[in-house]
């Protein structure tokens, strides 16, 4: 996930805004990437703890956030960028797949 967050934040993103892009579903994916770096972390403590009542429901919300920010990048983030950067697509993949 880290990866994926990486890709987005150093490369999609960045290319979105040069070009134009709204910035608001860019925000919301940038602070829901933030959200769930802190639940990831969450989740070590609880396993570091072994408090596995806080591991479930900090599990159970990290698995819904997750949901959600999927279905924004595939119904908002992702077609606006198909839109947008369609003459960019292969040199931002290439620069995608070297973070």
């Amino acid at each position: 996930m880290a990866r994926h967050f990486r890709r987005e934040e150093e490369v999609l993103f960045p290319a979105l805004l040069d070009a134009g892009g709204p910035g608001g579903p860019v925000q919301v994916m940038q602070m829901e990437h933030a959200q769930m770096n802190d639940l990831i972390e969450q989740l070590a403590v609880s396993v570091a703890n072994k408090n596995s009542k806080n591991y479930g429901g900090i599990a159970e919300t990290l698995l819904i956030v997750m949901q959600q920010h999927n279905l924004k990048e595939e119904q908002i983030l992702y077609p606006i960028a198909d839109r947008i950067l369609a003459d960019q697509q292969e040199a931002l993949f290439t620069r995608m797949q070297a973070v």
